[in-house]
């Protein structure tokens, strides 16, 4: 009887993990699919394209493979921040599987790249003591403790946005190449007129 009850739970364990299991393998094979799709685009010269299989490849399944491709790719399509960031979380990844082979090789591209690229500094001043202060660059929001530090970012143009509850948002754009250091001050946001309060 001990033996049925043994048999019936292990047999409904293993039911249960199957889901899990076969949700698991269906991951790996969308990343595989991925990956390979990447790989051709790649090869035809479409590197940003091919960057876009290879991160969705990544979130699917994480790889120091994925993340070198990720990284190559991004390089050659012009996005050398982007590459140094994809470097360096590959020799993390590597060093944490110790792989030191790959490892070696993700921290020399990536000190190899550090030169080149370019650097934004947001200076928010007094506006970072301002209570809900949300800082985008590029429609992408930062973190207000970000302030002051040069943030290593692709070559392109990018409007910086500050905005707080209760007053007038400050906008401004700012266009960086490769190698560029260029530092973005943000002057005190002025309160919103107050609404006049309706008559009774």
């Amino acid at each position: 009887m001990r033996q049925l009850v043994v048999v019936a739970g292990l047999s409904a364990t293993l039911s249960s993990a199957r889901p899990v299991m076969a949700q698991g393998a269906s991951a790996k094979a969308a990343a595989e699919a991925l990956f390979d799709a990447g790989r051709k685009l790649k090869d035809q010269g479409k590197y940003l394209e091919a960057a876009k299989k290879f991160e969705q490849s990544q979130r699917l399944d994480k790889g120091v493979g994925t993340l070198l491709y990720l990284a190559d790719s991004y390089e050659k399509g012009g996005r050398l921040a982007s590459a140094w960031a994809s470097y360096r979380q590959a020799s993390s990844l590597a060093r944490e599987s110790k792989d030191e082979r790959r490892e070696k090789i993700a921290i020399g591209r990536a000190s190899k790249l550090a030169p080149k690229i370019a650097r934004l500094t947001i200076e928010l001043g007094s506006n970072a003591k301002l209570p809900g202060v949300q800082v985008k660059r590029g429609g992408v929001a930062l973190d207000a403790s970000t302030a002051n530090a040069a943030l290593p970012v692709d070559a392109g143009k990018y409007t910086i946005s500050v905005t707080a509850p209760g007053f007038v948002a400050s906008e401004q754009s700012v266009e960086l190449a490769d190698g560029d250091t260029k530092r973005v001050t943000i002057a005190p946001l002025k309160r919103a007129p107050v609404a006049p309060k309706a008559k009774v």
